[in-house]
């Protein structure tokens, strides 16, 4: 008996390793915001649930008062009752809220736990709320907790769903929620993958739901905790118009494979493994006829537990078990599993007296099973009777979707054959558990057994209280077959092996005979088990089967028809039919498709039939297969990129395609590249007439399509200049640019060239689109090359082509080139050519050498409008960068002005820098430009150099404009260091004045400069009489100090400065300053003042002769003359009178009586 009980206790704890377990996660399937109790307010209005949304949408309040806001605004509107138009009108506003998750979690949680209660509500509201809780769910930025959220969520409003769609069969509102519940359940039942555990729990916990909620109730069926869980298949009519009875039988069978086989998986974590356990105990309570594949499943799992577990992972998975296993003992229908249940219970732990007082009363006798299973592996009590003679349900006439799902008969199919398998082996291996082979299998495992007991096992280790008896050693056998049939040996497997080969040769020799054979779950079975080497078959150890107690019958086909003797051939048109029509029961099939877990495999079915035969009839699938897609373009996109790579990988070898119209079946990589232009722009043409190139499909086909091809281009050429939607074509051009090196240079072309448009809109686009790729530091000498290329377009003669094809479209540029003629530049033209070139040069300051060497080749139109045009980028680079210097002291001849009004441009508001200064001096005296180039640099220039450039400036004639701002700049210029006026305006008077003409001309164009000078706000009237004084002293006088003169006498402004300048005459009279030999001679002299003549009173009284005074007199005014000097003697002093000539004084007296005698006739 010990070493029985030894050996037990070997196979008990042969597979376990020592994890620690947690605690199973409890679903919250009540948050913090869901504790709302919604009352009856009828009184609520549309305004005030306006107002208390607006009031939550306010970022500025803290959470907890928008989380007031938002419940008052749910109880108005869920209070409001099932029939008021509340809910559907501000279900959407509600909704809107899950887009605050970037602020808080809590926002998605209420939103989805307001779901809930409005679905509860209204079953219809799921159908609006399915995409916002599908993209919330998908969204890698989406919190754990809101995911979980949404999981339970569906849980709780799925059979709520399910009963209102199975009372409302002709409701086609109903028909449409469902199928988003399906879509949904299907997303939620991935999600048992998921390696976040916490929302593979949840999903575990969802799937219990749909195995309870799509499975029938039977009347031992144990009631759920859950009051709203109360749905069952029975309550569903099997006549019902959109829900097969069959198809949710069949799919609750294979998620409860799944669940179980997940149970038995080698690596799951623990807390998935206590879910499970617990989900198959709750089926098992509420489902009765599953009951006996979870005892099945939770006896293997018993004998076989995850090595990946640790011993306290291990403890609380039997203290799982022991309590699941207790509850399921006390469950009326498990009468007959008694004895199998005592024998596991012991295993795990429990004690005599716990399973005596779960037993329940009256155990002894065994009530019959509703619906008993047909694939359970649990003995009955005698021990090991043979699968074949268990009770098996009878088939449903149900023949909805009778070609759906075979992976489900496949499973329950795999997993009846092992429980054969084991039986097969538990009564082998019991047949011969004799004390002899017990204590040589105990003598054998003592040599691999360590030194001292490890802690793991005595942790583990249960005292066997039946140690030896007949159930104790069936029980033993069948822990050891269990494991046999897990590693793939013993004689139950390799009698399954021998009848999987048996049934498919027969079935092959059928089908030779003839013979149509439908595919059954055993067949499916047969195919999916693992085949074993046949070497390793050989070399293994022999069992002596057991003989069946089956008869074997030769299995016998009935011959339907002969398929060569009975099919006749098609005309081509009744051929082209059928494929049609195939082709479009195929495509019409993709829901089913998707639903069963194979939308891939249906997409590249559809692909591959269009791409890999060429002939008239695939031509008319690819109409039918782009129609399709654009039906619902956002949910077919794959299917559209799938076509076109598979074409791009026939056009580069690495797919097959077969011409039906040549001999050899192969088309030239010519053939193969327009085949694959042809199919991507048809359907971008077809999505831009039909107004959806706005729409994903058109840009991703453009974005990953893996060649662009010139045709494409051109589509997206004309979605850039849409006036609606073009800036999301530029989006999808400026993401070309930057994903597809191969072909960057075409698509900047392409770019560049929306900057000649007349279009505002578009060429703005384009430059900012420009500037942006700019920034992008692999792009960045691209965007250089082709700006430097744009700019070279203006050195021609004329217009270029691609410039007017871009200004005036295509019609004007191909009428154009038909007759032969050229479009010439003007203005707007040539600010479009350029402006994009301006916008990047603040940028990139080399361009502005290549704006200098365009410049110098360009028709002197052209060099206007850049220089109108220069002026934002000139000052927006600067006169510190490196190249606008280099460009100045290297300029190309012929772009003097260009450099001109650059450095003019940017010293309009600040002085030069040195560098500047330096570098236009250096061009002045090497390329003895105009002089107007140094106007910008005169202020940081020297006294020496000012008062050399000074004759260049005042006697050049084309300068005279700028003169006021020269001589403005002459008196600002100050010295860098001591900040003190280079020029002060008495020296530059004096300056000026002493400059030497050699003509009339200059003689003049000196006066009108001097003119300018003095009447400078610079230039006070104290500089002027001390220049004029200054000069005074001049031998001998110039010409142009008369001049000076007698422009301040003139000006009214300076009439303050008549006395100083009779004091001035009267020095030039009395020191007789005029000389024959001069220019200033006597004659000179009097006719200044004449001019003068109210300023020369005083020096002609006292200091002209009788002689000099009649020459003075002899011309036009004399008689004028005469009254001023007689009028000017009287307001003479008696002191004054004394220096007057009596020879001069008589002669003034006797004309002047001689005028009062005529009258004043005479008076001019």
């Amino acid at each position: 008996m010990e070493i029985l009980f030894l050996v037990e206790s070997l196979a008990l704890n042969s597979s376990s390793s020592y994890f620690r377990v947690a605690k199973p996660y409890a679903c919250p399937f009540k948050s913090t915001m869901d504790d709302i109790q919604v009352t009856s307010n009828t009184s609520a209005t549309p305004t005030e649930i306006r107002a208390q949304l607006d009031e939550a949408e306010n970022a500025s309040l803290p959470f907890q008062q928008r989380e007031l806001h938002l419940r008052r605004a749910e109880q108005m509107i869920l209070g409001s009752g099932p029939g008021s138009s509340l809910l559907d009108n501000f279900f959407d506003e509600v909704l809107r809220f899950m887009d605050y998750g970037h602020q808080d979690p809590r926002f998605q949680l209420f939103v989805v736990s307001f779901i809930e209660k409005a679905c509860r509500q209204d079953c219809e509201m799921l159908e609006k709320a399915a995409n916002t809780l599908r993209t919330t769910f998908d969204s890698p930025h989406t919190a754990v907790s809101v995911r979980k959220k949404i999981i339970c969520t569906l849980a709780q409003i799925y059979p709520f769903i399910f009963s209102w769609a199975a009372s409302h069969k002709n409701d086609m509102s109903a028909q449409s929620t469902w199928t988003v519940m399906e879509v949904l359940k299907n997303r939620i039942l991935q999600c048992t993958d998921s390696e976040n555990q916490g929302v593979c729990t949840m999903a575990l916990r969802f799937l219990q739901t749909v195995i309870l909620s799509q499975s029938a109730q039977t009347s031992l069926s144990e009631p759920p905790r859950n009051k709203a869980l109360v749905m069952s298949l029975d309550k569903l009519s099997r006549d019902h118009r959109f829900i097969s009875y069959r198809k949710l039988d069949t799919e609750a069978g294979h998620d409860f494979n799944n669940l179980t086989s997940r149970m038995s998986s080698a690596h799951i974590p623990s807390l998935n493994l206590l879910t499970c356990i617990g989900c198959v105990a709750e089926i098992a309570r509420q489902r009765p006829e599953y009951m006996q594949k979870v005892i099945s499943a939770l006896e293997q799992l018993q004998f076989n537990l995850p090595p990946t577990l640790s011993t306290s992972q291990v403890k609380s998975v039997r203290k799982e078990m022991k309590m699941h296993l207790l509850r399921i003992l006390k469950h009326p229908a498990s009468a007959q599993f008694h004895q199998v249940l005592t024998t596991l219970l012991t295993d795990v732990g429990a004690s005599p007296n716990e399973i005596s007082r779960a037993l329940p009363n009256g155990s002894g006798s065994k009530r019959p099973m509703t619906r008993p299973s047909s694939s359970g592996n649990i003995p009955q009590s005698s021990g090991f009777e043979s699968s074949a003679k268990r009770v098996k349900p009878a088939p449903m006439d149900d023949d909805d979707y009778g070609d759906e799902m075979p992976s489900s008969s496949t499973t329950v199919s795999t997993e009846g054959s092992n429980a054969k398998a084991i039986d097969i082996t538990a009564r082998f291996i019991y047949e011969r558990l004799s004390s002899k082979v017990v204590t040589n299998l105990v003598l054998i495992g003592l040599v691999t057994l360590p030194d001292e007991m490890p802690p793991a096992f005595a942790s583990s280790y249960t005292p066997i209280s039946a140690a030896g008896t007949e159930g104790q050693k069936h029980h033993l056998a069948r822990i050891m077959a269990t494991q046999f049939t897990s590693a793939k040996v013993g004689p139950g497997f390799e009698e399954l092996k021998k009848e999987q080969k048996e049934q498919f040769f027969a079935r092959q020799q059928a089908r030779d005979s003839g013979a149509v054979i439908p595919p059954t779950p055993q067949h499916i079975a047969a195919t999916m088990t693992p085949q074993v080497d046949v070497t390793a078959t050989k070399t293994a150890p022999k069992f002596a089967v057991p003989q069946s107690t089956m008869q074997k019958s030769t299995p016998k086909s009935k011959i339907l028809f002969n398929l060569i003797t009975t099919v006749q051939d098609l005309s081509d048109e009744e051929a082209k039919k059928l494929m049609k029509q195939a082709f479009d029961r195929i495509m019409s099939n993709e829901r089913r498709a998707i639903q069963g877990g194979e939308g891939i495999a249906h997409q590249m079915i559809l692909v591959r039939i269009v791409t890999r035969l060429a002939s008239p009839t695939i031509q008319e699938f690819e109409k039918m297969l782009r129609d399709f897609i654009l039906a619902d373009q956002r949910a077919r996109t794959e299917i559209a990129l799938l076509w076109i790579a598979e074409l791009y990988a026939q056009y580069k070898g690495y797919s097959l395609v077969f011409d039906a119209a040549q001999d050899h079946g192969k088309f030239t990589q010519e053939e193969l590249l327009t085949r694959y232009d042809i199919v991507v722009t048809d359907i971008l043409s077809a999505l831009y007439e039909g107004g959806h190139h706005k729409e994903l499909l058109f840009h991703k086909i453009l974005l990953e399509a893996p060649l662009v091809t010139e045709a494409m281009l051109k589509w997206l050429r004309i979605a850039c200049i849409d006036e609606v939607f073009g800036s999301f074509g530029m989006t999808t051009l400026r993401e070309l640019i930057m994903t597809r090196s191969r072909q960057r240079d075409e698509l900047l072309r392409l770019l560049f060239s929306f900057s000649y448009s007349q279009n505002q809109e578009l060429r703005l686009q384009s430059i900012e689109t420009a500037k942006e790729l700019y920034m992008i530091k692999y792009i960045r000498d691209d965007v250089t090359r082709f700006a430097a290329e744009m700019a070279n377009l203006c050195s021609e003669p004329s217009t270029p082509l691609a410039i007017v094809q871009s200004y005036f479209g295509d019609e004007y540029a191909e009428k154009l080139q038909a007759e032969g003629r050229t479009e010439p530049w003007t203005e707007p033209l040539i600010k479009s050519a350029w402006c994009l070139f301006l916008a990047l040069m603040p940028l990139e300051h080399s361009l502005i050498t290549t704006l200098a060497e365009v410049y110098a080749k360009a028709a002197n139109s052209v060099k206007k409008v850049v220089l109108k045009s220069v002026e934002t980028a000139s000052k927006s680079i600067g006169m510190t960068s490196p190249e606008l210097l280099d460009m100045i002291e290297n300029c190309p001849v012929g772009t003097e002005s260009l450099v001109a009004r650059i450095v003019n441009l940017l010293t309009e508001r600040s002085d030069p820098t040195p560098e500047i200064v330096s570098r236009m001096m250096d061009l002045y005296t090497k390329r003895k430009t105009d002089v107007r180039s140094l106007i910008p640099v005169i202020t940081r220039l020297s006294k020496d150099e000012l008062f050399e450039l000074l004759p260049k400036f005042v006697l050049s004639p084309s300068v005279q404009r700028s003169m006021p701002v020269v001589f403005s700049k002459y008196l600002t210029a100050k010295n860098v260091d001591t900040d003190e006026v280079v020029v002060p305006p008495l020296e530059l008077l004096m300056k000026i004045h002493r400059l030497e003409t050699t003509s009339e001309k200059e003689r003049r164009l000196l006066a009108s400069n001097i003119n300018v000078l003095l009447q400078s706000k610079l230039v006070t009237k104290e500089n002027i009489a001390n220049a004029i004084e200054a000069l005074l002293d001049d031998k001998p006088l110039k010409r142009i100090l008369f001049d000076s003169i007698l422009a301040v006498y003139k000006n009214p402004t300076m009439s303050n400065l008549r006395g100083f300048l009779a004091n001035v005459v009267s020095r030039i009279v009395s020191a007789k300053l005029w000389s024959d030999t001069s220019e200033c001679d006597w004659h000179f002299f009097v006719g200044f003042a004449r001019t003068v003549s109210n300023a020369a009173c005083a020096a002609v009284l006292t200091g002209f002769t009788a002689e000099e005074l009649n020459e003075y007199l002899n011309c036009d005014s004399r008689d004028t003359l005469i009254l001023e000097l007689r009028d000017y003697h009287h307001n003479l002093s008696r002191n004054q009178k004394r220096f007057v000539h009596e020879g001069v004084l008589e002669c003034i007296q006797s004309e002047a009586e001689r005028i009062e005698k005529n009258g004043g006739e005479n008076v001019s």
